[in-house]
């Protein structure tokens, strides 16, 4: 009796620590009803892919009532109304706010790790993401490149790949030290001494001057502008504080 007693009981705390690992979240808030059935199960599927895989957290929202508050911040108090902010230490909010300007806006707010790995990327890197399907308000393909993206920046790095980086800081090093021993075998070398005269090196009678002609070139350059589309701000991302005091890296733009 006391063994199997035992055995339930072991049963029981493997059972809520598989469950505690697997907890499942909701990440599609889609209040202004943008999404297609088959985009939210998507994105759930693939956004709840990366919170089991890394423990990294993220909620999309779409609303039609902003309250007035800049879409990042919008984002970030979303977040904090639907979770447990104290909980999660890596995560992003991303909202769609349809009640500004004649389109509307969208914004990113990243926390922990997320804020920077992905706010010091920029506004226009955000923007490149979606710029494909604003004209035609094709938000589901959008947020399935969005999370896309995310699951590219945010996945850790295998040790190679991180000693891959420093070959930018190492090779040009290694290029000047090479160019120094260059220089320095070069002036042990015995080299021909230079003639003052330059007829030394010319065959006798060789340049006979016949005629003489003046060619002038000429070159035209033209300068033309490169309109900026209106839905980039440029810039690397901004910080913000949620109505709770935590801070946040934000990146935003018009749609």
């Amino acid at each position: 009796m006391k063994k199997s007693f035992v055995v339930a009981i072991s049963l029981m705390l493997i059972t809520c620590a598989f469950g505690a690992d697997a907890e499942i979240l909701q990440h599609i808030y889609d209040q202004a009803g943008t999404f297609s059935a088959r985009d939210t199960q998507f994105l759930e599927a693939e956004m709840q892919a990366m919170y089991d895989e890394f423990g990294f957290d993220s909620i999309i929202v779409t609303t039609e009532n902003s309250f007035g508050k800049p879409t990042d911040l919008y984002a970030a108090d979303f977040y904090e109304s639907v979770r447990d902010e104290q909980k999660f230490d890596n995560y992003v909010a991303f909202a769609f706010a349809f009640d500004v300007g004649e389109r509307g806006a969208y914004g990113e707010a990243a926390y922990g790790p997320a804020e920077q790995k992905l706010t010091r990327r920029g506004d226009d890197d955000l923007y490149e993401i979606l710029a494909p399907y604003l004209p035609s308000r094709d938000y589901g393909s959008a947020m399935r490149d969005y999370v896309a993206y995310l699951r590219d920046v945010m996945t850790p790095r295998s040790s190679f790949a991180a000693a891959a980086d420093y070959l930018v800081f190492i090779l040009p090093v290694a290029l000047i030290v090479s160019l120094i021993i260059v220089f320095i075998m070069k002036g042990g070398m015995k080299t021909a001494k230079n003639k003052v005269d330059a007829s030394f090196y010319v065959v006798s009678n060789s340049l006979n001057l016949l005629t003489a002609n003046d060619i002038y070139l000429y070159e035209t350059v033209t300068r033309t502008k490169i309109e900026t589309p209106s839905g980039r701000s440029g810039g690397g991302g901004r910080s913000f504080s949620s109505g709770s005091g935590r801070s946040y890296g934000g990146r935003s733009g018009r749609l």
